[in-house]
């Protein structure tokens, strides 16, 4: 899926998961916004191994562009060389990453969800922040997975012990990036989401 689609699969995710918790952004919106921004967040990490991830596309990350911000600030105005350098700097680890990562790599498999979520509750508990904020990120972490895993090239859900790409739905369902069954599987998912958490919280009941 796209990055836009996987950012609202993130979100939902985390919607879903903090309807769990019983943490309701009326009573609680400083936890609840921050949590569903680290579910949003989790949605999009495993693209950072690719170039065209939303977030580097949004921030213009380019190294063209990094490289001209840098060339056009000036020492005169000492906060917008620390920012030009600092994305300068990000652009060219981000560069790093897509060198060593394929795309679909080692932040598509299985594991690494359990492993970086871990990191972030690890995180999460040095700093003393709400537990929430690990959970979301690991939700909308593995709606990334989940999401990749209908379309045409799947997920190595269990590399690296099993290194072939594992597919969600039968081949005819499928879905190609970018086109308008995108649109459609990512409804179905997002309402497959939200019907789980009306079934939780009492509103619809879940048939089995």
């Amino acid at each position: 899926m796209n990055g836009r689609s996987h950012a609202i699969l993130g979100a939902a995710a985390s919607v879903l998961a903090l309807g769990i918790q019983e943490i309701d952004i009326i009573d609680q919106p400083l936890v609840y916004v921050p949590a569903l921004f680290m579910g949003i967040m989790g949605g999009l990490f495993p693209d950072i191994d690719s170039a065209e991830n939303l977030f580097r596309k949004s921030l213009k990350l380019s190294s063209a562009q990094t490289r001209r911000d840098v060339q056009n600030a000036t020492l005169m105005r000492p906060v917008t060389m620390v920012v030009a350098v600092s994305r300068f700097i990000v652009a060219r680890i981000l560069n790093v990453i897509n060198y060593f990562l394929p795309h679909r790599g080692p932040t598509h498999y299985g594991v690494s969800v359990i492993f970086v979520t871990w990191l972030v509750y690890w995180f999460c508990s040095a700093w003393g922040l709400d537990r929430s904020l690990w959970i979301t990120f690991g939700a909308g972490y593995l709606s990334h997975l989940i999401g990749d895993g209908v379309t045409i090239r799947g997920v190595r859900f269990l590399a690296p012990i099993y290194p072939d790409f594992i597919h969600l739905m039968p081949p005819k369902l499928r879905i190609r990036v970018g086109t308008q069954a995108e649109s459609v599987m990512l409804a179905l998912l997002v309402g497959i989401l939200f019907w789980i958490y009306l079934s939780y919280v009492g509103v619809a009941t879940l048939k089995v």
